[in-house]
């Protein structure tokens, strides 16, 4: 039997840049029909948007916000106006994070003392092909206490390049916006599939091609979209994406993870420079990559989920996506023994 639950989602956005990207594109996509029309109501869904003063009045105007809230309680939070336009130097993204997680606990701490309250991240820097926030509140109702994505990672660039009318195309169907970010990767995505050169000397996830199929993948950092905790976390990790999901609801059945992109697609966007100065392997390595799962601080759980697939669809071509799947099980099962 399905569970009433309501939410709190806590949404920081600032600077001129990543509020515009938001108002073009992080914004409509949560406004797709499957997406919060599907499930939010002003009465069961509050959305809790941090922003500076200087940049309140160009979102609090905008028309897509007056929109937003014919579904969601918005309540717009003051930042402190001296915070800086992001940077994607190191000393810009420990800032980035630092605020992000600061205003995500808000809504961690407020579900924490409310059973029937459910935290959700829909960050500013995140898109939604329709129907997946309809997803997940499905299977949060049906009594999953987390929800999980796996974030493939396209340039906010061509987001911004796009015209309207193609972009909601794009937004349209998971495929079609998989098909975009493979169009138009982020470089720090590209270098996490395993026959890039160089590879990615800190990677998140890994990634397997299927060619035309699509590609499967596996992660150690995941996004926790959606969280009704079971345990308080007093202490909370510079980003949620470490180790939240594992830490706040430990049981595995309690937890889901989308492993179909055809259930629910969520691509994360960055400007190209972003994540350019880490370093890098010359090439994939089973050995390295042991060594670096090895080398993390790992919570209860969390190297089990590297033995999970997650399939990311483009077309029908079954044998494709099983030989893609047969290729990364192996690897990943050397990485779940410790």
């Amino acid at each position: 039997m399905s569970r009433a639950l309501r939410y709190v989602a806590a949404l920081p956005v600032w600077g001129d840049f990543y509020c515009d990207f938001f108002l073009k594109a992080g914004l409509p996509s949560l406004l797709q029909p499957g997406n919060l029309p599907a499930f939010a109501t002003p009465e069961t869904f509050t959305a809790l948007v941090y922003t500076r003063p200087q940049d309140l009045p160009v979102l609090a105007s905008h028309p897509l916000m007056k929109q937003l809230a014919r579904f969601c309680d918005v309540r717009f939070k003051a930042l402190p106006e001296d915070i800086g336009e992001f940077s994607v130097a190191a000393d810009g993204i420990r800032q980035k994070l630092s605020i992000m997680s600061r205003c995500l606990e808000v809504a961690i701490r407020a579900a924490e003392d409310d059973p029937d309250l459910v935290a959700l991240f829909p960050l500013a820097d995140l898109i939604y092909a329709d129907g997946t926030l309809g997803e997940i509140a499905r299977r949060m109702a049906d009594g999953v206490r987390a929800v999980g994505v796996v974030t493939p990672h396209v340039t906010c660039e061509a987001i911004l390049e796009t015209a309207a009318p193609e972009l909601a195309a794009v937004l349209a169907a998971p495929r079609e916006l998989l098909r975009f970010t493979l169009d138009h990767a982020h470089p720090s995505f590209r270098r996490q599939f395993i026959d890039s050169q160089p590879f990615s000397g800190r990677p998140s996830q890994f990634y397997v091609s299927a060619g035309a199929a699509g590609f499967v993948g596996h992660a150690l950092h995941l996004h926790p979209l959606a969280v009704r905790p079971v345990v308080r976390v007093n202490q909370l990790s510079a980003s949620i994406d470490t180790d939240y999901f594992f830490s706040a609801v430990p049981g595995v059945s309690d937890r889901s993870v989308i492993d179909n992109s055809d259930d629910a697609l969520i691509v994360e966007c960055s400007r190209s420079a972003y994540l350019a100065d880490l370093p890098d392997w010359p090439a994939f390595s089973e050995a390295r990559l042991a060594a670096w799962v090895n080398a993390l601080k790992l919570v209860p759980g969390q190297r089990d989920m590297l033995a999970t697939v997650v399939r990311f669809h483009l077309d029908e071509a079954a044998e494709n996506m099983a030989r893609a799947e047969a290729q990364s099980r192996a690897i990943a099962g050397k990485l779940c023994r410790p």
